[in-house]
């Protein structure tokens, strides 16, 4: 688990199963696209019901994969998940390119001006770790979209100390930003059924590859 890779390295999973497994613990470690739907219900006349199986209960299985955003970017707050307090300190302080700890991040760069330019809704002087990014823009406004490329993420991770996504980004400080999800409506879905807190990607760079 790492702070420094909130909005690149982990996806998340939200499994929503039948009812009647509400609560059961369970770890996925695979990855799908947006919104895959996989329906048993034409199979339900043929497979048995078994008290012994809850499993042969499941009628569907939806998964809801959030689209270049990290796990810690939305549910790293999330009651009882292994999210940013269970960061190991490289990774909650980043590092320059020549492996020296910022004194304050960089400025957060909108790259949805043009040309890229400072996002004057930050300060110039945010603390050198993670931040709510709900103190500076609301979530219904939108932020700078940070590259994510394959090469890029690999200086990123950085041998898995996972401490220079600031310095390989082109977003600046906006890279250790979070949102606390929790409660907001995919929050609380998670709350009734069951959060993915352990997937690691499986391909470097974007999403997109990460969805076959």
């Amino acid at each position: 688990m790492s702070a420094g890779g909130f909005r690149e390295s982990r996806q998340l999973l939200t499994y929503l199963v039948h009812p009647a497994l509400r609560g059961t613990p369970v770890r996925i470690a695979q990855v799908v696209t947006v919104g895959i739907l996989l329906s048993l219900s034409a199979f339900a006349g043929r497979l048995p019901v078994s008290a012994q199986d809850p499993l042969e209960r499941i009628n569907h299985i939806i998964v809801i994969y959030q689209e270049n955003w990290s796990f810690d970017a939305l549910y790293g707050k999330f009651p009882g998940a292994e999210g940013l307090t269970n960061a190991a300190p490289t990774a909650a302080q980043p590092v320059d390119k020549n492996e020296r700890p910022y004194v304050v991040l960089p400025q957060p760069i909108n790259r949805r001006l043009t040309p890229p330019a400072p996002d004057s809704r930050f300060p110039p002087d945010l603390p050198n770790e993670p931040f709510n990014l709900a103190h500076y823009i609301l979530p219904t406004e939108i932020p700078g979209s940070p590259v994510h490329e394959f090469y890029r993420e690999q200086h990123q991770i950085n041998g898995g100390k996972m401490n220079k996504f600031v310095a390989w980004t082109d977003v600046g400080g906006l890279a250790m930003s979070y949102y606390d999800a929790t409660n907001w409506p995919m929050g609380r879905l998670a709350q009734q059924f069951t959060l993915a807190d352990n997937f690691f990607h499986a391909a470097f760079g974007g999403s997109f590859l990460n969805h076959f």
